[in-house]
């Protein structure tokens, strides 16, 4: 997006945004467009060419704002790897560390089963698990923001979407689901999960300072579906693509739900393409959410080595 393509110069300056996927896509998108409205810019990607190559673009966008542009290298699919970046994260921020704005923008298909380096389905793994432990473990930051927000990118993906609590159980137990693997109705769970904490994290975090959205970013076309390799899955979504918008059209979006005045305080709500929508029933579940979330901390427990807290966290959520 060009600087200053939406009259916005400025709007963000002086604020800080973390902004996940950011080398490639959806994230590299919306990191030039907050780079041009003023703010600083950390984003977050796994290969260092290209977290050089998208520095360079989101400099660019940023032009003499003085801002701060860096990006980090982090595997979301490694749970502890990003407790330990979520915990370092305040290092040089200066004396009074905060964090303006959180996007989860990362997100991974695959329509065979891969697994994550904790060993758990890897759709639910980056796309959810990832950016929970991220957010939960950045809240302090973003509390001393005056107008934090936080953007997690879902999909309509999640309409059709279902937490499978059983399959969910035998993965936090070590076990494999008893059902083969379709990774479109992983890829929707995974979906319906960023709506679902989404809204739980507006609900914890009312009156707070801190406004969440879920962000449907539409069909774009990015490389979402390449990065599980050569598949037949990556074929299709190769041809199918091509149907979306550039990623430049659902950034845009993002940067305003991230920046907006008149957005502080209105948390919780889906939105596409600057529009609030109604996310589905299942995503409207608030006992559903709440179940997640402390299904989701059970998980982050066992990856990171707590042991015994991911059985009291499974007691907790009552699977």
């Amino acid at each position: 997006m060009e600087k200053g393509k939406i009259g916005t110069e400025g709007l963000l300056k002086g604020k800080l945004c973390l902004v996940t996927g950011a080398t490639s896509g959806i994230g590299l998108a919306t990191a030039k467009a907050l780079a041009a409205m003023g703010a600083g810019v950390i984003g977050i990607g796994r290969d260092s060419a290209r977290a050089a190559r998208a520095r360079e673009a989101v400099a660019s966008a940023a032009g003499d704002s003085g801002a701060l542009i860096r990006f980090d290298l982090l595997d979301l699919s490694d749970l502890k790897a990003v407790a330990v970046y979520a915990r370092k994260f305040p290092e040089g921020l200066g004396a009074h560390p905060r964090l303006d704005v959180l996007v989860d923008c990362a997100g991974f298909y695959a329509d065979r089963r891969l697994e994550s380096a904790d060993g758990f389905e890897m759709q639910f793994a980056v796309n959810h698990l990832a950016h929970f432990l991220l957010a939960t473990r950045l809240l302090p930051l973003l509390g001393a923001s005056p107008d934090a927000r936080v953007v997690t990118v879902s999909s309509d993906s999640h309409y059709h979407g279902s937490i499978h609590w059983k399959a969910l159980k035998r993965s936090l137990e070590g076990k494999r689901p008893f059902l083969s693997y379709i990774g479109i109705r992983a890829y929707e769970q995974s979906k319906l999960a960023n709506a679902l904490f989404s809204a739980e994290l507006g609900r914890r975090t009312a009156g707070g300072g801190i406004t969440t959205f879920a962000a449907d970013p539409g069909l774009a076309n990015t490389e979402i579906g390449l990065k599980q390799g050569p598949s037949a899955g990556a074929a299709f979504w190769n041809l199918h693509r091509r149907k979306g918008t550039s990623p430049d059209v659902p950034a845009s979006a993002i940067a305003w739900l991230a920046s907006e005045p008149s957005l502080a305080g209105r948390t919780g709500l889906y939105w596409k393409n600057r529009i609030e929508q109604q996310p589905s029933r299942r995503a409207r579940d608030e006992n559903a959410a709440r179940r997640l979330w402390e299904l989701s901390e059970a998980f982050v427990d066992k990856a990171i080595g707590l042991g015994g807290g991911a059985r009291s966290r499974m007691r907790e959520a009552r699977i």
